[in-house]
Formats: C-alpha cells, structure tokens, sequence
C-alpha cells in the first residue's frame, strides 16, 4: 500500500462501516480520558482522523470547553505527549527504533540466536545502542503491540489488494471487509489495546 493510499478519502459507506467498528475503541477511550488521562483526547483525534470518522460528541464537547477556557498550555488539555524529565530527543529516537529494532531482534531470532542478553548486545551495537535500550524496546508492550497493529494493517490491506485487485471500488472493499469481519476485527481489538494503555 502507497503512502498516498492512507490519504485517499473514503466514501460514506466505508466511513459507515469503519465508524460503527470503532465505536466500541473510543468508548473504551472514553472511559480512561473520565478517569483523568487526558492524552486520550488525542488518542481518539487521531483514531478519528485516522479512519476518517466522525470525531465522537464528548471529544467534540472537551476540546470546545478547552478553548472556550484558554488553557494555560495545551498539555492541560491534551496531557504531556512526553513525560515530565524525559529527553524529546531520546523518545523520538527511541520511537524511530522501534520498529527496526523489534524486527531485527525478530530476524536473529529466527535465525537460531535466543533471545537474551547476546542478542540485544548484537543488536546495540548495530544500531549504536545500549543493550538493555534495546531489551526495553523489544520487551516495551505497547510498542510491541502497536507494531503488531500495523503488521496486521498492512497485510490485511495486501490480502484484500490480492483478493479484489486494483480496480476495486469502495463497495467491493466494503463487502470483503464485511466478508472478512473476523481479522479486521482483531486488528481494532489490537488498537484498543495498545492505544487504551499506559
């Protein structure tokens, strides 16, 4: 799938169907965001935005009453995207490794080599790393999850390409999706859990 594909407007039948799928994610981030964790609020713009949904009405309401407010620093509204005492630079670093590194540590092991501290040593100095930096990423459960996320998107997406070709429309799509409910489905499920976390 071509990065130009994510931008691709959906038709109303597909939001439809995307919308009614994704309720049950932002009731859940609903629920955490009404227990205090404001960074939900973004977790569920960008959900929204992602599946091109509309924007759930106490999202629509607490962003309304933020700016109606005039918030001292938008961290009171939307939460600190980076924990107090922690580098930006490190996190970013540390997110642009994720990937890469869980698939390497994912080759190697493949390969034969266990997964321990030999392992994420090989590993680090590949990526000019520490090896418990790299055991933390490996071992980080959101990060694994939200890699699982988009593992399964993408095949999903190769597997209806494959299935339908390339001159599918949105009402074919939206039929094989329908057919094909069960591993969709799991791929929401993973992003409840890894977006609903801490």
């Amino acid at each position: 799938m071509s990065e130009d594909e994510y931008w691709k407007e959906y038709s109303p039948e597909a939001r439809a169907v995307l919308q009614k799928w994704i309720a049950p994610i932002l009731d859940s981030v609903r629920r955490a965001y009404e227990t205090g964790e404001r960074n939900k609020l973004m977790t569920a713009l960008f959900v929204c935005c992602l599946f091109q949904i509309e924007i759930p009405a106490w999202a629509r309401k607490a962003i309304i009453l933020a700016f109606g407010s005039t918030p001292k620093t938008w961290d009171d509204v939307f939460g600190r995207p980076i924990p107090k005492g922690k580098s930006v630079t490190a996190h970013r670093r540390r997110q642009r490794m994720i990937e890469p590194v869980t698939k390497r540590v994912r080759e190697l092991h493949a390969a034969g080599k266990s997964i321990g501290p030999e392992l994420f040593e090989t590993v680090a100095e590949e990526f000019g790393s520490s090896a418990s930096t790299i055991r933390d990423i490996f071992y980080d459960r959101e990060a694994v999850k939200g890699l699982n996320f988009l593992t399964k998107a993408k095949e999903a997406a190769k597997v209806m390409a494959n299935e339908l070709g390339p001159d599918a429309d949105d009402a074919q799509r939206i039929a094989w999706v329908n057919q094909n409910r069960h591993g969709y489905t799991d791929i929401l499920t993973d992003i409840l859990k890894s977006r609903t976390k801490k």
